[in-house]
């Protein structure tokens, strides 16, 4: 993945790098278990071995996600998977996406995000569970259920020891690529400032605006 060149070219510098399935802003979270950087000789000896067609799809009208496909795909192209190796991308709606990509198996999401939810179970069932919302190819990993659990356990100890077992889980494993943290700035107008961001649904309500003039 060409995380440099996403991070200037599709987010203009506005993005920081994500490292761990929990945001910067979560309790817990850490960038301890991240090992990955752009590596396009170690990529071409692993594509090498990739013996079915790849595709790469995103939804339609979001401009990001259709910048990140195009650079991706030329990362790819780069790696190996250009010319004789079908790379296609597929322009989907947000719902036929959701039918392509839950009816496939052995495949990885890349994503960058917004602020959502402050809790660590939240990310770890949505992007893991068995019926997470954001599990769209099905990953499952027995020891993942414990982790939930232990991370909304009273004690401190024990929920502190499986934030962190989750954030290690899933960055050894990558069900999910994490690739640009947003942050938490919305674009407004000058008489409107915004007093509240984190909203269960990561959309903001007009009752937490504040009207100055």
């Amino acid at each position: 993945m060409p995380y440099d060149d996403i991070l200037s070219s599709v987010f203009l510098g506005r993005a920081k790098p994500y490292k761990s399935i929990l945001l910067p802003f979560q309790p817990g979270y850490t960038e301890e278990y991240w090992a990955y950087q752009t590596d396009v000789e170690a990529a071409k000896a692993v594509l090498s071995t990739v013996g079915e067609p790849l595709v790469l799809s995103y939804a339609e009208g979001l401009p990001v996600d259709e910048q990140l496909a195009i650079i991706t795909q030329t990362a790819l192209a780069a790696a190996g998977l250009g010319g004789e190796s079908l790379i296609s991308s597929l322009v989907l709606s947000s719902t036929a996406r959701s039918t392509v990509v839950l009816a496939t198996s052995r495949r990885s999401s890349i994503t960058s995000t917004r602020p959502v939810s402050i809790t660590a179970d939240y990310y770890f069932y949505s992007f893991g569970g068995e019926m997470g919302y954001f599990n769209f190819f099905g990953w499952n990993d027995p020891a993942l259920l414990p982790i939930i659990g232990g991370s909304v356990d009273p004690d401190a100890t024990i929920s502190a020891k499986a934030i962190a077992d989750g954030q290690k889980l899933y960055m050894e494993q990558l069900p999910i690529i994490p690739i640009a943290w947003t942050g938490k700035d919305h674009a407004h107008s000058s008489n409107v400032s915004i007093t509240l961001s984190n909203t269960a649904n990561g959309l903001l309500r007009w009752n937490q605006f504040g009207v100055t003039g």
